[in-house]
């Protein structure tokens, strides 16, 4: 997943608006337990070299740190696929065996997509649209099947498809369901408190979209722009064969504490509320805006994944009075939430720094890392920072984590508000860490088009420090690009996995006159 997105949502569209930064240099390596390494490194230039749309200098840094017979740099194909408004692109997720015939696909969220189907004022419920991955298709008319909330029309609020799970199998049929964030839906009583919708598979294929459950943190809990939704994750979290389903809520709770739900998967499928609820583990204190990232892998090797839950107000010290330097808050998995966190990952700092904001979770040469934005953190001119922990059967490193900074200059452009691990990013095995960087400039494009920085993961465990930069194929002002990323599987059949980069605020035309679309580029 997506591994765990945090997003500032469809509010934050006037920040746009004084997106026009500049993209810089940096330099060095980092040593994933957080010692610098001493790799040779060229700095990584603002525009795309390459047909691909990025520079080369990070890819030919990693092949000289060890990388030996590591043979040619991938050349990434990107392919455009517009939307049709709605913030196309703000979600995605690969959906690998759910296409008919179990192929590999993809689908894209579209939170405040219109279901009105033209007739009176727009809805802007959401939708999701799903899609083949061979061919590739060239517009949302080639999408496999598209999603609705069946009461759409009728109940208030949006954000349908602002978070989706990876596909699994809920009440063990044998076939993939989905389930759909819908954070900002409501009723009268409760505006914007948000739910989850499951979508169950279908004989031969896809989606039933006839036949969902719906998913609601239980009437004691629920409360207006709760926005419960955020993040959905699938998985057997607690090792009784039947998959559950995780949610969570950064704004639930007494000023916006935050929880993560649990909703235990049985033969007789999910409860329509909460089995297990888990809150940051200092209580009682506001604005901790726990549930703004999650994650599913096993962190500690034992065999069963863990919940990883971020918050980027998280009172990450253990004490009422320390800061809320943000952080995230790792479960063990197994039945017992009572015991409560194995361990709470917080950044090395006291300033508050938005350490959670996104998450991703990853294994690379045998090693499990996990990724954490702090899109807070500001030193040497520029905003934003990835700590990078790994793990293993001892635990967390104790050794302060890598920290991955935008090149100098970059000033506050959405840095790690989105995260992704692409394992074959430059060749089979030749994995990078992509950050997004919604509001940098990129390709000599001003007025933020939005870039990704691409970390490479070297032979010897540690990441490049300076990053390659990826831009999107036809940059233009305010289009978003890095708002999301998904990594996806192997779409086209030439071995190597392949990902996708969200532009969810795309303007087709001019801007002023335009239409925005939104839209995603899919890199094979």
């Amino acid at each position: 997943m997506v591994e765990g997105l945090h997003r500032g949502g469809p509010w934050l569209w006037w920040a746009w608006i004084a997106a026009s930064l500049a993209c810089g240099d940096g330099g060095g390596g980092v040593d994933a337990g957080g010692e610098a390494a001493d790799a040779e490194t060229e700095d990584a230039g603002a525009e795309g070299d390459g047909d691909d749309g990025s520079d080369g200098d990070a890819a030919d840094a990693t092949e000289e740190d060890g990388a030996e017979d590591a043979g040619p740099r991938r050349v990434l194909r990107p392919a455009v696929l517009l939307g049709e408004g709605g913030f196309f692109g703000v979600s995605a997720v690969a959906i690998d065996g759910l296409p008919a015939g179990g192929g590999a696909g993809f689908a894209v969220g579209a939170h405040y997509a219109d279901v009105s189907g033209g007739a009176g004022e727009p809805i802007q419920a959401g939708r999701v649209y799903l899609f083949g991955g061979d061919p590739l298709p060239e517009g949302v008319e080639d999408a496999v099947q598209v999603l609705e909330p069946a009461d759409g029309l009728t109940r208030p609020g949006g954000g349908f498809g602002y978070a989706l799970a990876e596909p699994c199998d809920f009440d063990g049929d044998g076939r993939l369901d989905l389930a759909v964030g819908n954070h900002l839906w409501g009723d009268a009583a409760v505006p914007n408190a948000g739910r989850v919708v499951v979508f169950y598979g279908a004989a031969g294929g896809l989606l039933d979209a006839g036949r969902t459950t719906e998913h609601l943190l239980s009437a004691g809990l629920r409360e207006r722009s709760d926005v419960f939704g955020q993040t959905v994750l699938c998985g057997d979290l607690d090792r009784d064969g039947f998959r559950d389903l995780a949610a969570t809520g950064q704004n639930v709770g007494a000023r916006d504490t935050g929880v993560a739900a649990i909703f235990a998967g049985s033969a007789a499928g999910l409860p329509a509320n909460e089995t297990a609820v888990l809150v940051p583990p200092v209580s009682g204190v506001a604005r901790q805006y726990f549930g703004s990232a999650s994650a599913w892998r096993d962190v500690d090797g034992d065999g069963a994944s863990d919940l990883l839950i971020g918050g980027w107000g998280l009172v990450a010290g253990g004490r009422v009075s320390d800061p809320h330097t943000g952080g995230v808050v790792v479960y063990a998995g197994g039945a017992d939430w009572s015991v409560g966190p194995s361990a709470v990952l917080a950044p090395p700092t006291v300033e508050e720094v938005q350490a959670g904001t996104s998450l991703a979770v990853f294994e690379a040469g045998g090693r499990v890392f996990v990724a954490v934005g702090a899109p807070g953190w500001v030193e040497g001119g520029a905003t934003g920072a990835v700590l990078v922990w790994e793990a293993g059967s001892a635990g967390f490193a104790a050794a302060p984590p890598a920290a991955l900074r935008p090149p100098a200059g970059l000033g506050d452009v959405g840095f790690a508000n989105a995260l992704g691990f692409v394992p074959d990013y430059f060749g089979a095995g030749r994995g990078a860490l992509l950050v997004g960087m919604k509001y940098a400039d990129c390709g000599g494009v001003s007025g933020g088009p939005g870039a990704v920085a691409v970390y490479p993961l070297g032979a010897g465990g540690f990441f490049d420090e300076v990053p390659d930069l990826l831009c999107a194929p036809a940059p233009a002002p305010m289009d978003g690009f890095g708002g999301s990323i998904a990594p996806l599987g192997d779409l086209d059949g030439d071995g190597l996995r392949d990902f996708l980069v969200g532009m969810e605020t795309h303007i087709e035309g001019d801007f002023e006159t335009g239409v925005q679309t939104g839209g995603v580029v899919v890199y094979r």
